[in-house]
């Protein structure tokens, strides 16, 4: 790829996956070597929309004339700032990942426990809380967020959902009661994600302002 670029273009800044939850960055570099192209690595700390709020904000800076490093190094800042919640729609992917014993399992489906995951100012992706009852669980991420517009200054959320745009919409819904004038976006959930997430699973994520 960045041998293709090469051609176009002079250098590039290349926002990556968490550097915790995928390899991509060392590839990354490794391909920038051999191309012999100059490519700035960001590390989002993140994944999915977290990585495209990044990209929205390089993207500004570009049009108002900030140069390659400038951008890198806002972007490298603005990353620890990025902030999600991952609801996830079984307990099946934290079993399979060994983040649940057999019998947790068992017991968390009877009980009809909902995890609710988030990655941290270090790209480490953790359990938050557990909650039971998917309403409960919804109600906890929408609190949550307000929760963090009410102590930062926070423009827009994503809402990334794996194959459940119904369920989508009705947090979608649940935000623009509780929380009016944030701007929101609605997609499905990038692969990255649905590794650790899985079909039903609902994600928020947004950037807090400096």
């Amino acid at each position: 790829m960045y041998e293709k670029l090469k051609k176009d273009y002079d250098c590039a800044i290349a926002v990556h996956v968490s550097n915790k939850l995928s390899g991509t960055i060392a590839s990354s570099k490794s391909g920038s070597d051999l191309a012999e192209f100059d490519v700035e690595i960001v590390d989002s700390l993140s994944l999915s929309f977290g990585i495209t709020t990044l990209i929205y904000k390089g993207l500004e800076m570009a049009e108002q004339g900030a140069d390659l490093k400038e951008i890198a190094n806002e972007l490298n800042k603005a990353a620890v700032n990025s902030s999600n919640l991952i609801l996830l729609g079984s307990l099946e992917q934290l079993y399979k990942g060994g983040r649940m014993s057999g019998a947790q399992f068992l017991l968390g489906n009877v009980l009809q426990i909902k995890p609710i995951l988030s990655i941290n100012s270090e790209g480490e992706l953790g359990l938050l809380e557990r909650v039971r009852s998917e309403k409960k669980a919804t109600n906890k991420i929408v609190d949550l967020l307000k929760q963090s517009c009410e102590e930062n200054k926070v423009k827009r959320v994503g809402i990334m959902h794996g194959n459940v745009p119904e369920r989508a919409l009705e947090v979608k819904e649940k935000i623009e009661t509780a929380i009016p004038e944030l701007e929101i976006t609605v997609g499905e959930i990038s692969s990255s994600l649905a590794v650790h997430g899985g079909e039903g699973t609902v994600a928020l994520f947004w950037q807090m302002e400096n």
